[in-house]
């Protein structure tokens, strides 16, 4: 009897002996295929975000004035814009045809009244974040303060790295319209943030352009376009760009552009 339960005992032992590296293993491949599964998100946002990154480049993208029309091509337009070698600023002069293939936008003058709940907006601003006043504990008070430059609409694109010289806590944020008015309340990075004006700020409405209203000669455009071998007939020899995109710009507002212009 003594050596049947011996036996049975042994038996007993040597099989938990075998399943036990069996459960190791299967318990380190449920934490290999976890493992995998995360590899695989963060391989999929950072694809995204490569994604994100990648703008379509143009062989002609600046700013510069508008021209006469072509008198044999009307679609043709004279277009003068700044090139800089080195130290050396100097002036160049193009053809551009713009038709109803391009996207045409332009930027006006608004009121703050004019945006929406729910708008997105770039502000160029200090955020500030502090804490509230007596009686608060814990509590903090947000503000996009001393704005200079309030722009919102359609295809907005800012440049993220332009900087204050003279103050570097200024930056690009984005947002959304939390409370309309004339006093906007913003909501930034999860929080709602009060917005308020630096004296001779500018505010900008982007929208779609009008042929008639907007090409015109005199007026300041950004132009992104594609290098084409057509031309107008019976004109100077000058290189000739079709615009894909054209942007006009707001005048009254020309010094903001360095600013908006990526």
């Amino acid at each position: 009897m003594k050596l049947l339960l011996a036996l049975i005992s042994a038996a007993f032992f040597a099989a938990i002996a075998v399943s036990a590296p069996v459960l190791v293993d299967a318990q380190a491949g449920k934490k290999e295929n976890k493992e995998e599964k995360k590899d695989e998100k963060k391989g999929e946002k950072k694809s995204k975000k490569q994604s994100k990154k990648v703008e379509t480049t143009y062989d002609l993208d600046t700013l510069g004035v508008l021209g006469a029309p072509a008198k044999s091509s009307p679609d043709f337009y004279e277009f003068t814009y700044s090139v800089v070698d080195g130290k050396k600023k100097s002036s160049k002069k193009a053809w551009i045809k713009i038709d109803g293939e391009c996207q045409l936008l332009r930027d006006r003058v608004a009121a703050l009244t004019e945006f929406k709940e729910g708008d997105a907006i770039h502000v160029f601003t200090k955020p500030v974040a502090r804490e509230a006043g007596a009686g608060a504990v814990g509590a903090k008070v947000y503000h996009l303060q001393a704005s200079r430059v309030v722009i919102g609409g359609k295809e907005i694109s800012v440049n993220d790295a332009y900087s204050d010289p003279k103050d570097k806590e200024f930056q690009w944020c984005e947002g959304k319209v939390e409370k309309p008015g004339q006093s906007l309340t913003v909501s930034y990075e999860d929080a709602s943030y009060k917005l308020t004006l630096e004296k001779g700020a500018g505010i900008l409405m982007r929208e779609d352009g009008d042929m008639k209203r907007d090409v015109r000669k005199g007026n300041r455009i950004l132009v992104k376009g594609s290098a084409i071998s057509e031309k107008p007939e019976g004109e100077d020899e000058r290189p000739v760009f079709k615009g894909v995109k054209v942007l006009v710009v707001e005048r009254r507002l020309n010094h903001l552009y360095e600013a908006l212009i990526p």
